[in-house]
């Protein structure tokens, strides 16, 4: 199965779809759709059309970036989906972030 990388946002149900696969809870539509138009950078992963992973970039996009929503579908896990969505990430905040700026992740407990 091929998988397909894009630097676009999700669809937010497919956000909120794919933050509930992992035990992440419900999340009101509305509040997705806004939080995702304010991120910097988005990475999704696809097979087949579905979104199976993403992560974004949020911040003031000058002093401080915040890495969030590294999410990879139960059952793509463990196939080097993470590592890869963070290259990307990596090589967006390569050519953004300046000297002096925060670059952080919160991760979420056990991970």
């Amino acid at each position: 199965m091929q998988i397909e990388f894009r630097e676009l946002a999700p669809e937010v149900q497919e956000f909120v779809q794919l933050r509930a696969d992992i035990g992440w809870g419900e999340l009101d539509i509305e509040l997705a759709q806004a939080s995702l138009s304010n991120s910097l950078y988005h990475i999704t992963a696809r097979a087949e059309g579905k979104l199976i992973a993403m992560a974004r970039v949020i911040g003031d996009g000058a002093m401080y970036f915040y890495i969030q929503d590294v999410i990879v579908a139960p059952s793509y896990q463990g196939q080097g989906l993470g590592h890869q969505l963070m290259e990307f990430i990596e090589k967006y905040l390569n050519g953004t972030v300046k000297k002096g700026a925060t670059v952080a992740l919160l991760a979420a407990n056990g991970k």
